[in-house]
């Protein structure tokens, strides 16, 4: 007669094992949830947050297979690990001239007189985002906080 044969693991590798099993699904489901992001996703009045207050307003708007808006004038200071220590409200708007998606996140050119600034916008959920400065000449800061409003 033969029987089955059994294999004991200790109990850390099937705890291992049934963290994994559980994790799996969600983590499959970021990774699906993040290819599936259009421009669409990211349309909306995004308040930039600083200590819990908004210093700036992004709108973007779609159009054809990017999008357009603005985004009002702000000033932001940063320490030298980009920090950042102070964010100020500003006057005029920066018209969003360009964008692109680019692994999950939406990039979006600005341009105030002659200046362009580039953003990338990444969803951290559907009402809120991190948005950091982009591009070649970008500095090295934190993400700043971004809420949509309803």
């Amino acid at each position: 007669m033969i029987f089955p044969t059994r294999i004991f693991l200790p109990r850390t590798i099937l705890s291992l094992v049934a963290v994994l099993l559980l994790l799996a699904p969600s983590a499959f489901a970021q990774q699906s949830a993040a290819s599936e992001l259009t421009t669409q996703s990211f349309a909306g009045t995004w308040h930039w947050m600083f200590q819990g207050k908004s210093f700036a307003t992004m709108v973007i708007v779609v159009k054809g297979d990017g999008v357009t808006g603005s985004i009002t004038g702000a000033s932001l200071h940063t320490d030298e690990d980009g920090k950042i220590t102070e964010a100020i409200a500003g006057t005029g708007v920066c018209a969003i001239i360009r964008s692109s998606m680019k692994d999950g996140s939406l990039h979006v050119v600005c341009k105030a007189d002659d200046d362009e600034i580039e953003w990338a916008v990444k969803l951290t959920s559907p009402t809120t985002a991190e948005i950091v400065a982009s591009g070649a000449d970008a500095p090295k800061m934190e993400p700043i906080r971004a809420e949509k409003t309803q």
